[in-house]
């Protein structure tokens, strides 16, 4: 319900998820399910948060889980130099 990702978009205070930038609705602002759709997540609430497009076009449909290990896997082979 609308009231409800008001309520998430306040408590995450306007920014991504994942990566903490700020996000303009119509922008950059995209929803994400943690456990994609594709995958049998749900529209629930609680498998919603608020993220940047560019993350959200990464993530595609991995789960939260996958996208945060491939992200480890990314800043440990650049060297942290990312």
């Amino acid at each position: 319900s609308i009231p409800e990702l008001t309520d998430l978009w306040h408590g995450q205070r306007g920014l991504c998820a994942y990566s903490g930038r700020v996000l303009v609705p119509g922008v950059n602002a995209h929803l994400d399910h943690r456990v994609p759709t594709a995958l049998g997540g749900g529209n629930e609430i609680a498998n919603l948060q608020w993220v940047d497009a560019d993350v959200n076009h990464a993530k595609r449909a991995l789960p939260e889980q996958s996208f945060l290990q491939l992200v480890a896997e990314v800043q440990r082979h650049s060297g942290g130099s990312l």
